[in-house]
């Protein structure tokens, strides 16, 4: 009977290969054999879109099917959408934000990554954050061939993001630009930021406080602090993170400078406060607000499934990450996956094997950084292990210090977790296996189903308390569980 099947024309096969309702179907109907190579599986628009289709091969043809998709599925369609490395240029770029505006569709969250798109697709869905989109929040351009022009005129109002390439911090920077400042002097200055965040809860959560880590590295990574004012920057950073997300308000931010001149002791008036604020905004430009260790790390909770102690146990382990210099020569996409590998190891979530969560994080990983996750593994281990260690042998943590925090009942008492070692090893072809053609690559058309709590921001709620308390936020979270699962 399949031998009938694949007698039947060319566009008859195409007829009933367009029919096929999901792309990993078509996909699998395009390889039984060789005469079905010749249709083309993207041409029309699925049922449904898989969760990641990072790798896929989609090109044009595909990003305009899957912006049909989204156009016919509305409300029900996903809350977030990989499609990186696919080939997509403004073409693709320029379709799914004509969906975005033409349908009310649930869309939050957009990752372009590693594609070809130009100045005019990234104008296009720039301007969707910018009109006040109902949904859409996040759109990551980076690694695609925007003109430098473009990634600065790209702006987007407080409460979303547009998140375009810049430069990671010299993992040098403290050898080649400073002299009066060392590595030590920046711990006890992110140690600081995390007490002080960690009581107020009004102005900052875990996101903002490693945005303003990642200000103050990517500032000192240029210009050159004495170490009187090495304070006032990391003040400076906090300032812009807890601007983040706030619409414009004069009061609220004539607020936020008294508050941040009375919490350094009155040492610098509320006027050297917004000066600093405003020469480290001009000097970073559109670097300020980019993704962070954190917001990798929410992603690949989201997608390989968490539980509110691996979150906790992330959050420790990216804390200690940030306040070790010699951890910023890795990429934040490299120590958010580590730390997420470390938890999946540690804490048990056995409906989410290990080895399903490395087939996420490998799919979701450049190549590039891949190369350095073994190396970030056993780094994070050391630092992990030296906590460890010293808690075990005084007993009683140091008070709000990073190990009294988390060895609290509010934070799941992660620092009294044993750490573990977890390896990692890049899938490496076998030789004298046959390559398929690259466009029936079927690997990251993968539809995730996630078992155990799974929802957009697996976040906690903020309580203004020096420890925050997560089982209402795990709670709230549950309930609010995505309809992609």
């Amino acid at each position: 009977s399949f031998t009938i099947f694949t007698c039947l024309p060319h566009d008859v096969l195409q007829y009933v290969t367009d029919w096929v309702s999901t792309f990993e179907s078509r996909v699998q109907l395009h390889l039984t054999c060789t005469k079905m190579h010749a249709l083309d599986w993207r041409s029309t628009a699925p049922l449904t879109i898989p969760l990641v289709m990072d790798n896929a091969c989609l090109g044009d043809v595909g990003a305009c099917a899957v912006a049909q998709a989204l156009m016919r599925m509305g409300q029900s369609g996903p809350e977030r959408l990989h499609l990186c490395n696919n080939g997509i240029t403004d073409v693709g770029a320029e379709n799914i934000a004509a969906a975005l505006v033409s349908s009310p569709v649930r869309l939050k969250r957009l990752y372009l990554e590693s594609n070809h798109v130009g100045d005019a697709g990234a104008y296009a869905l720039s301007a969707i954050l910018v009109s006040d989109h109902p949904t859409l929040q996040e759109v990551d351009l980076r690694n695609n061939q925007l003109s430098d022009i473009c990634k600065v005129e790209l702006r987007s109002p407080p409460e979303r993001t547009m998140l375009v390439d810049w430069s990671l911090p010299s993992p040098a920077y403290m050898q080649e630009v400073h002299s009066d400042i060392n590595s030590k002097m920046r711990c006890i200055l992110f140690s600081w930021m995390i007490e002080l965040c960690k009581k107020d809860g009004r102005w900052f959560d875990e996101h903002k406080s490693f945005q303003a880590f990642s200000i103050v590295d990517q500032f000192l990574s240029s210009f050159a602090v004495d170490r009187k004012r090495l304070q006032l920057v990391g003040v400076a950073a906090l300032f812009i993170a807890a601007r983040q997300g706030c619409k414009e308000d004069w009061r609220k931010e004539q607020q936020l400078r008294e508050y941040f001149a009375y919490i350094t002791d009155h040492a610098y008036s509320t006027e050297q406060v917004f000066a600093m604020v405003c020469e480290m905004r001009d000097a970073l430009d559109h670097a300020v607000y980019q993704p962070t260790t954190f917001n990798f790390a929410i992603r690949y909770l989201t997608l390989t499934g968490w539980t509110p102690v691996a979150i906790s146990l992330v959050e420790y382990i990216l804390y200690l990450a940030a306040l070790d210099y010699p951890c910023l020569k890795y990429n934040p996409q490299v120590t958010a996956a580590a730390s997420v590998l470390i938890a999946h190891s540690t804490i048990d979530m056995s409906s989410r094997p290990l080895r399903d969560c490395k087939t996420i994080v490998h799919k979701c990983l450049p190549v590039t950084a891949q190369q350095d996750l073994e190396a970030c593994l056993i780094d994070l281990h050391s630092l992990q292990s030296r906590e460890y260690e010293l808690l075990m042998t005084q007993g009683t943590p140091e008070l709000n210090s990073l190990q009294y925090i988390y060895a609290s009942t509010a934070e799941h008492k992660v620092a009294y977790q044993q750490p573990i070692v977890v390896r990692w090893a890049i899938p490496v072809k076998k030789e004298g296996v046959k390559e398929r053609h690259e466009e029936n690559d079927t690997t990251h058309l993968e539809s995730h189903s996630i078992t155990c709590n799974v929802d957009e921001s697996p976040l906690k709620v903020n309580s203004g308390t020096a420890v925050r308390t997560k089982a209402a936020s795990a709670n709230a979270l549950v309930g609010r569980v995505s309809d992609e699962n």
